[in-house]
C-alpha cells in the first residue's frame, strides 16, 4: 500500500494536514485518534464530536405563497443559516472520519445519525 493511500490530506484556512488512515487491525487508533482530535478542534467542530453541540431549533419551512414581513423573513432566514451551519459541522465530521478509517469499520458506521455517534 502506497503512503498516499494511507494518510488522507485536509485542506483548510491554517493549511494542509495529513492523517493517518486508521488501520484496519486498530494498531494506529491512538495516532489516528489523537490527529484527528487536534484536527476537529483546529476546525471548531470538536463540540459535535464530544456530543456537545446544540442543535439548533428546526426552522419553519419557507412558504412562497406566504407575506412575510422583514423582520419574519430575517429570523426564518437566520433560523435556516443556523441550521445549515450545524449541519454542515456534522458532515465536516464524517467526511473526515469516513475518508480515514477502513471500508469494514465504514459499513458499520455510516448510518450513525450524529458526527458523536460515529
Amino acid at each position: 500500500m502506497s503512503l498516499a493511500s494511507e494518510t488522507m490530506s485536509f485542506n483548510n484556512s491554517t493549511g494542509v494536514t495529513n492523517i493517518e488512515k486508521l488501520r484496519a487491525d486498530g494498531s494506529n487508533f491512538i495516532t489516528w485518534s489523537t490527529q484527528t482530535q487536534a484536527l476537529f478542534g483546529a476546525r471548531g467542530v470538536i463540540r459535535h464530536v464530544k456530543g456537545e453541540a446544540i442543535p439548533p431549533k428546526s426552522p419553519e419551512k419557507y412558504n412562497p405563497t406566504k407575506e412575510y414581513d422583514a423582520k419574519a423573513l430575517k429570523a426564518l432566514q437566520d433560523a435556516q443559516s443556523a441550521a445549515d451551519r450545524y449541519e454542515q459541522q456534522e458532515y465536516i465530521i464524517k467526511q473526515q472520519n469516513f475518508s480515514t478509517i477502513p471500508n469494514t469499520l465504514l459499513l458499520r458506521v455510516m448510518s450513525k445519525p450524529t458526527a458523536a455517534d460515529v
